[in-house]
């Protein structure tokens, strides 16, 4: 891991008062943007060593899913169960239950993250039929010129 003792970075701080005190911003020294957050890529070098989102031309993982994958769903469902119960662990996407209800959670809190688990589990398993249908057809395309029947077999 490489330290960033030797770089010298101006960062500006900013207040904004709102109507319960005073809310602080950075402002990103490359664009001039009012943000939250200021971030530092893995391999910095002199030039681009720290900037917000845009300028470092950051994502969100939400971002990064496709309709295949099931990347972030496996997320989703990580971060559901990693609410209702700290020691969660993520067995597979497709089958592991939702954690029970936490002594001291609300009952309509828990039902909430349990609909949003639930939701994202569902989507995953609709995206692993999907790719077992796609990987079905392929070698039905490819064997079914040797006269083997995949349908029936299976």
């Amino acid at each position: 891991m490489r330290s960033l003792q030797g770089f010298k970075i101006p960062c500006y701080v900013e207040g904004v008062k709102v109507g319960y005190g005073i809310r602080y911003f950075f402002r990103c020294y490359k664009c001039g943007r009012r943000v939250t957050k200021i971030y530092t890529i893995p391999n910095p070098t002199k030039d681009n060593i720290t900037g917000c989102r845009h300028c470092l031309e950051l994502n969100y993982i939400s971002q990064q899913a496709t309709k295949t994958q099931m990347d972030y769903e496996a997320h989703l469902l990580y971060r559901y169960g990693r609410m209702l119960d700290p020691n969660f662990k993520l067995d597979t996407i497709t089958h592991t239950p939702c954690p029970w209800k936490p002594k001291n959670m609300h009952y309509k809190t828990y039902e909430r993250i349990r609909h949003k688990y639930e939701m994202a589990q569902l989507k995953a398993q609709k995206k692993f039929i999907a790719m077992v249908g796609a990987s079905m057809q392929r070698m039905e395309k490819h064997f079914g010129t040797y006269g083997i029947d995949i349908k029936n077999k299976y």
